[in-house]
């Protein structure tokens, strides 16, 4: 067989191998209690797409996230129907394209089938590239759109400024999806504009040019549009999640108390929007790495290791399920044998001068390095492993040429091993926790309408139990109970949180206060919305609350008490826009009003943003039962 046909007969077989292999994945995933209910990004993204269906727009939804995914998702919900399914199938293909795309561009650099092979097998075959065929994420279009710039680039030593244009719109839409891949891209054009210097400044500008606006473009968009976030990312507060005091290096997958206490801190400072968010939250970062650089130094060490440990799961993603020992053989093809095996071919090639490799290696380890400015998770580092794929390919060539010429083999695979240990090792810093984990993601997906809410009780119950300092566990519990509408329970783990936490985030009192009052105890929602305002005193809807329970609790109580609420707006910090609202008729308006049917909806309005089941219409039947507070006729002053 001649060389061409064995190539393509090696490319058709690397693409139907990717293919089966994430067909049986998907076949698999069936039993998952996440395969059809996303929650987190997931659902954010699940929650956009279906908003562009119904012609709302492409700022009805999250405009922090690229709008690239939601139009795909749409595409697809619109044509094949509102399902993930169809989805996890177009991704199924994109990954095994991505396959073939690391085939052909390590055929391209090398001209030798056996690089080719082995970088094209690396992708189709490695859990890492598996694993995310079967989550409403961007991982799987970001590996595919840094496999076919890096195939473009390939091609040539100097490529035509079309292969370049085309590369730098396929970089730049990476980057869109994936803000942490900027600085993996600037290494990238650097590299290779200092290899294109002898060529055509025509491929370079093209290049150039095509990553930088379409990675820019969103941000600009919103700009335009009053919102300005820097790469479309709430760059502040992930900047600080990931540095501060206690981090622990990881990316936040499950919003929790600690993430809500944290926005809690912007809002009490009178932070509104991206703008005012962004500058809060990188002030605490400049001035903590001002304070204590030893201890900034200390923890990007630590997140350089959670970048490189073998994990899947450094940082809890949503897929806690595959613990359960699914998938076992593709499973042991992690990333700490990518890494492997394909570091040690990027090195050496790069030590050879071979272009291409260095820029590919530039690529790979400014993008590491990206992780340890910000934080650490698998899906942040997914879009890099094309790289390693390329490096796999790479090791494949050397192992055959120091085979043949019978030395080095020993050294080799002593450095391979070596780095998998080291790679192993790293997986301590990940503190995977499966059962809290998988609790927490249940009880999520329970929320966003699944039925598996008693078992993530069970799980949380028992973690809290044994770990009572974990309060993302204990609020997740909590949330858990009152879905299952287990007053009793909710009230006991909301008290325990607000006993501990208050001071921290003075809210959870308002959630002990109506868990109370479902429970039948006025006083005790009294004393609890009460304990809320003290802890924010500029909060608008802490005061009305307080005002209800009391005069729930004692009808006697004068609902003249509301003008003593913050209702000029330069004595309260930025309330939610009904509450605004109904600070106007408190003013102003000569109307008589039902506050507890006010509150609730305001409340249910607000809570939902925190995959909060609030109980409205329990509550306002308490209300209505018990005499409801009436606003009075006027506050104005």
């Amino acid at each position: 067989m001649s060389e061409p046909r064995r190539r393509r007969a090696w490319a058709l077989a690397v693409f139907l191998l990717a293919l089966a292999v994430r067909a049986y994945f998907i076949w698999r995933m069936r039993a998952s209690p996440f395969a059809v209910v996303p929650i987190v990004d997931a659902k954010e993204y699940h929650d956009w797409a279906k908003s562009l269906i119904e012609g709302r727009g492409l700022l009805s939804s999250y405009p922090h996230h690229s709008p690239l995914y939601p139009l795909f998702l749409a595409a697809s919900y619109r044509l094949l129907g509102l399902s993930p399914w169809p989805v996890y199938c177009l991704q199924a293909l994109l990954g095994s394209l991505s396959a073939l795309l690391c085939f052909q561009a390590a055929w391209g650099y090398s001209r030798r089938l056996c690089a080719a092979a082995a970088a094209g097998l690396a992708a189709a075959l490695a859990w890492p590239f598996v694993y995310w065929t079967g989550c409403l994420l961007p991982s799987v279009l970001a590996m595919s759109l840094v496999s076919a710039c890096l195939w473009l680039l390939s091609l040539e030593e100097t490529p035509s400024w079309r292969a370049a244009l085309a590369a730098g719109c396929a970089l730049g839409l990476a980057c869109s999806l994936r803000p942490e891949l900027l600085l993996a891209a600037a290494a990238l054009a650097g590299a290779l504009l200092w290899a294109w210097r002898q060529g055509t400044w025509r491929a370079c500008a093209a290049f150039v040019l095509a990553a930088a606006l379409l990675s820019s473009a969103w941000s600009l968009y919103l700009a335009s549009r009053g919102m300005p976030a820097f790469m479309q990312a709430q760059s502040g507060l992930n900047f600080y999640l990931g540095n501060h005091p206690g981090a622990s290096g990881k990316a936040a997958d499950f919003p929790g108390l600690e993430y809500f206490a944290t926005r809690a801190k912007a809002a009490q400072a009178g932070c509104v929007g991206f703008k005012e968010d962004d500058a809060y939250f990188a002030g605490l970062v400049r001035a903590w790495f001002r304070q204590d650089p030893a201890a900034v130094l200390k923890l990007w060490a630590r997140k350089l290791g959670l970048a490189l440990a073998r994990c899947e799961i450094p940082a809890g993603e949503p897929r806690p399920w595959l613990v359960d020992g699914s998938f076992p053989l593709l499973q042991r093809l992690d990333f700490g044998w990518l890494l492997a095996f394909g570091l040690p071919g990027l090195l050496v090639a790069a030590w050879r001068r071979q272009a291409f490799a260095r820029a590919v290696l530039l690529f790979f380890g400014a993008g590491i390095l990206a992780l340890v400015a910000t934080a650490s998770a698998a899906r942040y580092r997914a879009p890099l492993l094309p790289a390693l794929a390329l490096g796999a390919g790479y090791t494949a060539m050397l192992l055959l040429e120091w085979a043949a010429q019978r030395r080095r083999l020993a050294a080799a695979a002593a450095v391979v091993v070596s780095l998998y240990f080291v790679s192993a090792r790293l997986d301590a810093l990940a503190a995977v926790r499966p059962e809290r984990d998988l609790g927490i993601a249940l009880s999520l997906q329970a929320r966003a309408g699944g039925d598996q809410a008693g078992e993530a009780r069970d799980l949380l119950a028992r973690w809290s139990a044994a770990h009572p300092e974990d309060w993302d566990a204990a609020w997740d519990l909590g949330l858990t109970q009152a879905h299952l509408k287990d007053w009793p329970g909710a009230e006991a783990t909301f008290r325990r949180l607000a006993e501990a936490r208050g001071q921290d985030w003075p809210h959870l009192y308002a959630y002990l206060a109506w868990l109370r009052a479902l429970n039948e105890d006025p006083a005790g929602a009294r004393d609890a919305a009460q304990a809320a305002w003290r802890g924010d005193p500029r909060s608008l809807d802490d005061c009305l609350r307080a005002v209800l329970y009391a005069q729930w609790a004692d009808p006697a109580y004068p609902a003249s008490e509301l003008c003593r609420c913050p209702l000029d707006p330069a004595d309260r910090r930025p309330a939610t826009f009904a509450a605004e609202s109904l600070a106007s008729i408190l003013l102003a308006a000569r109307v008589r009003m039902d506050l507890g049917t006010a509150l609730s909806s305001i409340d249910e309005r607000e809570w939902e943003a925190e995959a909060v089941d609030y109980p409205a219409d329990e509550l306002r039947g308490l209300f209505t039962r018990r005499r409801a507070v009436l606003v009075p006729l006027s506050c104005s002053r």
